[in-house]
């Protein structure tokens, strides 16, 4: 039991994951990243359906989400953000509560020229 952190590469979730790590939590990180694969607990959560996001939720006792959107300035049009990048709270928040586990979402937007 411990921490997965989704989005630890990012601003707010490199500094949440320093913290963690300042007072020897047991930290598993959800990513995609490859900035931060000197880690040696590490799950790459793309590809996870609904069943397996359940399990893996499972052996946690807190489950943070950091991860922030991208998008591309010259590409974003709102009705596309919305369908592409509201599924995965709702899933992660629903594997969280079929589990009873805690979740604490902090999300960021990014724009990249």
């Amino acid at each position: 039991m411990g921490f997965l952190i989704f989005g630890a590469s990012g601003f707010i979730g490199s500094r949440i994951l320093d913290w963690l790590e300042e007072k020897d939590e047991i930290i598993t990180i959800g990513t995609n990243s490859p900035k931060i694969q000197k880690y040696k607990n590490i799950r790459n959560y793309l590809n996870l359906n609904d069943d397996e996001l359940v399990k893996l939720v499972k052996n946690f006792h807190t489950i943070i989400d950091a991860s922030g959107i991208g998008i591309n300035k010259e590409e974003y049009l709102l009705k596309n953000y919305l369908q592409k990048n509201s599924i995965w709270p709702g899933r992660l928040a629903k594997a969280c509560i079929q589990n009873n586990k805690r979740l604490i979402w902090l999300s960021t937007i990014h724009c990249e020229k």
